[in-house]
């Protein structure tokens, strides 16, 4: 009984670290992307400038990690810690052969349907604001949390309402997931082999490390190039207007369409892609590597 409460205990702590490195590493670069996009090209230059100049103006903490307390910047580290959890979890019961790599992919997509449970809600309240403060559709609520919620709730059929596009956070959780850890353990076994069959007498420690970094970077990459459309389509479906009869998308295929026919090709569904590489990246590697260091730790 002991065994099971320990893996069970690793696998809470390992996701906690996991979400809480997520918010670390992704919110000071959720502030350079913006502060860049909202100023003149001649004030942020390039990324070391602009680091710099917000440093200087404003502080390691008020500058960038300003606002980390209200659930856009805490829903990450949640679903992140849930994520990782999860996936610990289902990992231990069924991988029966670390190299069978569908095992890992079917972890993956299990991971991404429990995590649907969740990400759903969060998806559509931030979804809600998100488009009311676009203008998508008239201005109901005020753009906080609790009117939000306020909002869906007497609009939507009660508590069910918050499950609004939930088949869209289904499909683009488990098809991201599946590739995300399925691609991590892929790429970390393959390099693996590949530098010891190299190198046969480096430092294995620092091998492992240095592997696991550009493994989570990679597997974050694969999963975001292959998947992105799908968060587009849901991202659009959680802003839509939340009234029945006011809704610009029938269903999950009409959005699809709709999207497709603004510009009559597949770019219209990668608007966006570049930034979103560049914060995925950092926050894979840093996640994997804080996710694997847990376990050595605990080991």
């Amino acid at each position: 009984m002991s065994a099971k409460r320990n893996t069970f205990r690793d696998d809470i702590i390992a996701g906690c670290v996991c979400g809480i490195t997520s918010v670390l590493v992704s919110h000071p670069i959720e502030t350079l992307l913006v502060q860049r996009k909202i100023n003149s090209p001649d004030v942020y230059q390039n990324v070391l400038k602009s680091f710099t100049l917000i440093y200087k103006r404003q502080g390691l903490i008020n500058g960038f990690y300003r606002g980390n307390l209200n659930l856009p910047m805490t829903s990450p580290a949640f679903t992140t810690s849930i994520q990782f959890f999860l996936y610990g979890q289902l990992r231990r019961h069924i991988v029966k052969d670390e190299n069978d790599i569908k095992q890992f992919m079917l972890c993956g997509a299990l991971t991404g349907f429990g995590l649907s449970f969740i990400e759903s809600p969060i998806g559509l309240i931030l979804g809600q604001i998100h488009g009311n403060l676009n203008r998508r559709h008239t201005h109901a609520f005020d753009f906080n949390i609790k009117g939000c919620c306020k909002y869906i709730y007497e609009n939507n059929r009660g508590l069910i309402g918050f499950y609004k596009g939930f088949g869209a956070t289904l499909i683009s959780s488990m098809t991201t997931s599946m590739f995300y850890f399925g691609g991590y353990e892929y790429i970390k076994k393959h390099l693996y082999q590949t530098h010891y069959r190299i190198f046969p007498s480096q430092n294995k420690k620092k091998h492992l490390r240095l592997n696991t970094l550009f493994s989570g970077a990679l597997g974050g990459m694969c999963a975001w190039s292959i998947c992105y459309p799908l968060d587009v389509i849901r991202l659009e479906i959680q802003s839509d207007d939340i009234r029945p009869g006011h809704r610009k998308y029938n269903s999950y295929l009409d959005c699809v369409k709709q999207i497709y026919e603004q510009e009559h090709s597949i770019k219209t569904f990668y608007k966006g892609f570049l930034p979103g590489l560049i914060k995925a990246i950092p926050i894979n590697a840093a996640c994997f590597f804080a996710y694997e260091e847990v376990y050595r730790l605990l080991e």
